[in-house]
């Protein structure tokens, strides 16, 4: 979950308003799925506000032996999303 920083209206002069502090309150789920074979299919839901804005549903190129390795894959194409959806959302 991400919380933007409410900015007091003492840190700006007084003809100037404060900008509005928007909340958005952003949810990742990953999950690497073991097919029938050695290889695996990543799938990464990100909700914004309860929506669904993006998903993202690939098979692993490689095989892995240890699920933990599929796993830690799915999560590490997860945060390289994040960080695609923040930069949009900016």
């Amino acid at each position: 979950m991400v919380k933007y920083m409410k900015i007091s209206p003492k840190a700006f002069p007084q003809d100037i308003p404060a900008p509005l502090a928007n909340i958005v309150t952003l949810s990742h789920y990953v999950d690497a799925h073991n097919m029938t074979s050695s290889h695996s299919i990543t799938g990464i839901l990100h909700l914004v506000n309860q929506t669904p804005t993006k998903w993202y549903s690939k098979k692993q190129a490689t095989a892995e032996t240890a699920t933990y390795i599929s796993e830690f894959k799915a999560a590490s194409n997860c945060v390289e999303l994040v960080i695609d959806l923040l930069l949009t959302l900016h």
